[in-house]
């Protein structure tokens, strides 16, 4: 099974720009409307991104294992057709993340 990506997860591409852009706008909102200083306002934008990761890594995560072939799970990636090997200790870290 090979990997691949999805630049319109949530099937609508209006939707994935905005879901994809929250961090920004969080940030930027909280700079322009909530007047907070700039390393609160990042506090914010990071807690949102974080949060729109945690929730995308949980679904990808799971397809990692339907990728393993005798121990080992490769990545090729689209562009530039680099394949990634990943034992089960990488795997370990990316799930710990």
């Amino acid at each position: 099974m090979t990997w691949t990506q999805v630049y319109d997860p949530l099937g609508h591409w209006w939707l994935s720009t905005l879901v994809a852009a929250l961090p920004v706008i969080v940030l930027l909102g909280a700079l322009a409307l909530l007047r907070l200083k700039a390393h609160w306002a990042a506090l914010l934008g990071l807690a949102a991104s974080e949060h729109h990761y945690r929730a995308r890594g949980h679904a990808a995560a799971g397809r990692l294992d339907e990728m393993r072939k005798e121990g080992v799970t490769t990545v090729t990636c689209e562009f530039c057709n680099q394949s990634y090997l990943f034992d089960e200790a990488d795997l370990d870290r990316i799930r710990a993340a």
